[in-house]
């Protein structure tokens, strides 16, 4: 079964007439004009080819580089499911189903649906060029740092608007496009929230999944604890001390004892150095600290981080008047 997602296009017709040149010319106009194709008809297999040797592991499934109409660059990701659950398909396009309905430029959008002769079904998104925030920051030292994480709290603040929490903010899922902008993507975690959806059952793979280092102390001290925006302040905190330092929340500690760390403290220590200069002065390190407090009442909510950073980024980067 195969699945097409999108409002903002008309119906492809991808019938026999549609040959494989008139594939790749409209590829080329895609690609050229930077514009994403939404698809409002089924992606069929043959309009999409997986490259071999491409496949990288994230926490919630496998991602595989390729091709759509022969040129698009397109990820394809093989989402994880609970095969306990007694219907995994299900869980499966629940998740797509939030996904299709986030249409925002700091959301990495989401073309469609795919069942290819392997037989897995892929969700189909753009290919970002530059990788992840991280990946993109170890060559390019010189970007603006703290306008990357006002790309990637945008991003949040729309999901949070529309009740749906991440779940796993870190490096690794912010990407930056090919004119430099970031956007926020693995929605492996993402769902709408509790209140709003009170049959939703957590999957086991929803408690495993996230890294200890970017977790808020509640996820790992309580059994059965679920994400919510609060936890997903907290990572933003530990994600700016990330983008801003260059390396993972506590970089000598091992992993074997970071949990306990999160749990019981020390913080991070203050960043000095190359930190200060990319931006961490004493508004940014305030909004750290507020986004990490121990206490989810306490923190802040995206739409005012969002403003802070702002604030933040204006007074180090003032107008020419």
């Amino acid at each position: 079964m195969r699945y097409g997602i999108g409002k903002e296009m008309p119906a492809i017709n991808a019938g026999e007439a549609f040959v494989e040149h008139d594939m790749k010319l409209l590829a080329a106009l895609y690609s050229q004009a930077r514009i994403v194709p939404l698809l409002a008809s089924e992606i069929q297999d043959y309009e999409v080819t997986k490259e071999a040797g491409s496949s990288t592991k994230g926490g919630f499934g496998e991602c595989h580089r390729g091709h759509l109409w022969g040129t698009y660059p397109v990820a394809l990701k093989c989402l994880q499911v609970n095969t306990e659950k007694a219907n995994p398909k299900k869980y499966f396009l629940r998740e797509v189903h939030v996904w299709a309905g986030l249409r925002h430029r700091r959301i990495l959008p989401l073309i469609g649906m795919c069942t290819l002769p392997d037989g897995a079904t892929y969700m189909v998104s753009p290919w970002m060029q530059h990788g992840n925030i991280m990946s993109y920051l170890k060559i390019n030292q010189d970007v603006d740092r703290l306008l990357l994480l006002e790309h990637a709290a945008e991003g949040l603040e729309y999901l949070h608007a529309n009740s749906v929490v991440h779940g796993d903010v870190r490096g690794p899922n912010v990407l930056v496009s090919e004119s430099g902008d970031a956007c926020v993507a693995d929605f492996g975690l993402s769902m709408l929230e509790e209140q709003t959806q009170p049959e939703y059952s957590y999957s086991s793979t929803f408690h495993r999944a996230g890294n200890p280092r970017w977790m808020a102390p509640e996820l790992l001290m309580v059994e059965n604890s679920v994400r919510t925006t609060t936890t997903d302040v907290f990572s933003f905190g530990r994600l700016i001390l990330e983008v801003l330092t260059g390396n993972h929340p506590f970089p000598n500690v091992t992993s074997h004892r970071v949990v306990l760390v999160v749990i019981q403290g020390p913080a991070p220590d203050r960043p000095t150095g190359d930190a200060v200069t990319r931006g961490l002065d004493d508004k940014i390190w305030a909004l750290i600290q507020d986004c990490t407090h121990v206490n989810p009442d306490l923190r802040p909510t995206m739409s005012v981080v969002l403003s802070r950073l702002h604030a933040a980024r204006a007074a180090q980067h003032p107008s020419p008047a």
